[in-house]
């Protein structure tokens, strides 16, 4: 039925233009090789890969993938994460209970309501960053200047790799800092992790966070003298996930509505120190808020965030997002949590009876609340603001099914977007270490292949 049905494999022309589905260059690409050759990639039998297969597509859309950083966290992992991806698309599955569903959380900055404080209007000095990132992301290699002044026989390979559609590589930038390119820099500052120990061949970096020259000045804050803050020439105390702050969000194998809220629990092991007249915890956060204070900078100390609003303790930023979760998404307290109770507020107190003011002052947290206080204790009492749960899985008597079942109800919160199983922003965008246009479709490239596209052969060093 022309009406209801569409040609999924097409390779055809329209007037003098040769034409190809998504589908059907989908389908070229996993048949470049045979069954027996992938499974031979894979180190797997034919047979192992045809069965699972005949599993994933029994269930209807009652089946997913749930992949992470194995997956994804090398340079293959681009294509290897919209690889499995597209096998949930060709089951249809997107939006569906027992298929993938869209990551969702609450918003913390009172945007969506209007208030009760909205960050995005609290900062009327806020700068915006200018040129070329040191790690060259956002930005095609062909559109900057340095592309431009090389003769056309040297534009390719690139010093090194360009992220035109790829942004928070920080793995590159003490690495283009030792290369210099595309310029050198003046200090570098590390929070929250060891990269000499975490990556594969981080060990490299040592030689460069030891060169005075390439890396006049490196800071670092961490909850211990570490394998890469070791080199640091100056390392400020951080604390641990026990005594800190944090707002962690959701991940998509969580169909509800989630925003988790981490609050110490103990005091820090880091001692006290003042600043903008105020004792706090010896942490990232007090060593930013005393740079801001010692180069006087906006957006901090008295009225930093408004007429009247001080920025000048942790407390001022994180019990803020506590009381847009606490108001939720509408205005008028239409979304707002329930206030807590006397007797709940009593138990919210005593809990947090042994921690110093310098991290739990029953005062200063009323007076930054105001009239959300009880509504913020409902919340950080239970950890957080999390949906209920018949509005993760809506409706009665929701159950398995195949594609032709119509009772079957999409759960969750919707993704509910046009799903892309040809990128077409990757059309056009060439890589810059061959100049060849990026893929747009989930493709197989062998992992040990050269920024410059060969393939590496170091067999002869002893490596299989």
């Amino acid at each position: 039925n022309p009406v209801t049905a569409g040609q999924l494999l097409v390779d055809a022309k329209v007037g003098e233009f040769p034409v190809k589905s998504s589908m059907q260059i989908l389908n070229e690409s996993a048949n470049a090789k045979t069954i027996e050759e992938w499974a031979e990639i894979a180190g797997m039998r034919a047979k192992d890969i045809e069965e699972l297969a005949f599993e994933f597509t029994s269930h209807g859309k009652n089946a997913c993938v749930d992949i992470h950083r194995g997956v994804s966290q090398h340079t293959n992992g681009y294509y290897n994460v919209i690889s499995w991806y597209n096998l949930a698309l060709l089951i249809g599955n997107f939006d569906w209970r027992g298929g993938q569903v869209w990551a969702s959380t609450y918003d913390l900055s009172g945007a969506k309501a209007e208030g009760p404080f909205v960050f995005s209007k609290a900062d009327p000095g806020a700068l915006a960053p200018f040129g070329l990132s040191i790690i060259r992301h956002d930005v095609k290699y062909e559109e900057s200047t340095i592309f431009m002044d090389l003769p056309e026989d040297q534009r390719y390979p690139a010093k090194r790799n360009w992220y035109p559609l790829a942004s928070d590589v920080y793995q590159e930038i003490i690495p283009s800092a030792g290369d210099m390119y595309p310029y050198p820099i003046k200090a570098a500052f590390m929070y929250m992790g060891s990269p000499v120990y975490s990556l594969p061949g981080g060990h490299t970096w040592i030689e460069i966070l030891r060169d005075v020259e390439k890396l006049p000045l490196f800071v670092a804050s961490d909850i211990l003298v570490g394998e890469t803050s070791m080199y640091a020439d100056y390392i400020f105390p951080d604390v641990s996930y026990l005594e800190r702050w944090e707002f962690g969000g959701s991940h998509p194998s969580i169909t509800f509505k989630v925003q988790g809220v981490r609050q110490p629990l103990i005091a820090p092991l880091t001692g006290t120190v003042k600043v903008y007249g105020q004792e706090m915890a010896l942490q990232w956060e007090a060593m930013l808020l005393a740079i801001a204070e010692k180069l006087e900078l906006p957006n901090f100390g008295p009225n930093g965030l408004g007429e009247g609003v001080d920025f000048t303790h942790p407390d001022d930023l994180y019990l803020r997002m506590v009381m847009n979760l606490a108001y939720g998404e509408k205005a008028e307290f239409e979304d707002a949590v329930p206030e807590a109770t006397p007797e709940e507020i009593d138990i919210f107190l005593k809990a947090r009876a042994h921690l110093p003011k310098t991290v739990f002052d029953p005062d200063r947290w009323q007076k930054i609340t105001g009239d959300l206080w009880s509504r913020v204790v409902t919340v950080l009492a239970r950890g957080g603001r999390f949906q209920a749960y018949e509005k993760g899985y809506p409706g009665d008597g929701v159950r398995s099914g195949s594609f032709d079942e119509p009772y079957i109800t999409p759960t969750g919160v919707k993704f509910g977007k046009l799903i892309n199983m040809y990128l077409e922003k990757n059309t056009g965008v060439k890589y810059s270490g061959t100049g060849k246009t990026i893929s747009p479709i989930a493709t197989y490239i062998e992992p040990v292949t050269g920024f410059d596209g060969n393939v590496i052969d170091d067999s002869g060093d002893g490596y299989d």
